[in-house]
């Protein structure tokens, strides 16, 4: 029935703003008027308005604002990414559902999109707020034949895949803050979470999760977060059309992922787009550091090998593997 309900919508969308009887529908797609019935049932319970009328037949009126995987297809470009695409109303992480379907055979590029997560998450358990249909809540499934310890790199390459969409929808300047956030001015506007599995030191798969902030307006967002976070919506003045959003960044991410560059030509191509480098930074805990002890000092560089290098205050330089790196704003304080 997914494939008559396709079926039946993209010949709707063809005859857009003309009625298409039952009988030709039928016809043209060799069902029955009875699979017809029931394909219109589930489009209209999927949020379609479409109007019937006998003797006229069936007219597509409204398209609901909802990320369908038939809407995310219509008019996308990608060669790996979103070959299949699961879409859910509400979920509680989009990482764990990709990961389910990972052990169950997946193809690499598979997509699970939901419109709001009830248990997103950010690193290290961080819970990530994830309202109804005002943001991208995703995770693209990959399978890249890479040994584990590579997988790290295709965290900086989804940041870059974030930027150059935004980039293009919006005409923004975010920027990549080390090693999984895209900032727009010192707000936080995405997140990245990326969780690898594999046996023998080679990846079966890398689960990459990916939260942009998109139509939040100030006071959706919870007390907590309004100094520090921020959407598409409030940096740019207008809506923004997220099936047109997950489309770009879906292209972006594909053609990235075709590439594959490795860590020094990615570090090359991020560093344009880098919050962190120059910055006074704080992080939190660094290495083997106890709960509540930091490093703070200056930014100078990222390493080939994506490890960002910090120069403290005594002039002592520190190469980070892993840390929370919070950047120092305008008024003193660290976001």
């Amino acid at each position: 029935m997914d494939r008559t309900k396709k079926a039946i919508l993209e010949l709707l969308y063809k005859n857009q703003g003309e009625y298409l009887s039952g009988e030709a529908l039928a016809c043209q797609l060799k069902i029955s008027r009875t699979a017809v019935w029931k394909g219109i049932r589930i489009l209209k319970t999927e949020g379609y308005q479409i109007k019937g009328v006998p003797h006229l037949g069936y007219l597509l009126q409204n398209v609901p604002d909802l990320l369908l995987p038939a809407e995310i297809a219509r008019g996308l470009h990608t060669q790996i990414i979103g070959r299949e695409i699961q879409h859910f109303p509400e979920i509680d992480s989009t990482n764990t559902r990709a990961r389910a379907l990972a052990k169950t055979g997946a193809p690499d590029g598979t997509v699970v999109v939901a419109e709001a997560q009830t248990a997103g998450r950010g690193r290290r358990g961080r819970s990530w707020e994830s309202p109804p249909g005002l943001g991208l809540w995703m995770t693209v499934l990959l399978r890249p034949k890479v040994p584990l310890q590579e997988t790290a790199r295709f965290t900086l390459l989804s940041a870059l895949a974030v930027v150059r969409a935004v980039t293009r929808v919006c005409a923004l300047s975010p920027r990549i803050k080390w090693p999984n956030d895209v900032l727009i001015g010192d707000r936080k506007v995405c997140g990245i979470l990326a969780e690898a599995s594999g046996e023998l030191e080679m990846a079966e798969y890398l689960a990459v999760g990916i939260g942009l902030n998109v139509n939040q307006e100030g006071s959706h967002f919870s007390p907590e977060l309004r100094r520090k976070a921020t959407s598409l919506r409030l940096a740019c003045g207008r809506m923004v059309d997220r099936l047109v959003l997950i489309r770009a960044l879906l292209e972006e991410l594909d053609g990235l992922y075709l590439e594959q560059p490795g860590f020094p030509e990615l570090v090359d191509l991020t560093r344009p787009y880098s919050a962190t480098l120059g910055a006074r930074v704080r992080v939190d805990p660094v290495g083997g550091a106890t709960e509540g002890q930091c490093l703070t000092g200056r930014a100078v560089a990222i390493t080939p090998d994506g490890w960002l290098v910090i120069e403290d205050d005594a002039g002592r330089r520190q190469v980070l593997h892993a840390g929370d790196v919070s950047i120092r704003s305008a008024d003193g304080g660290y976001v």
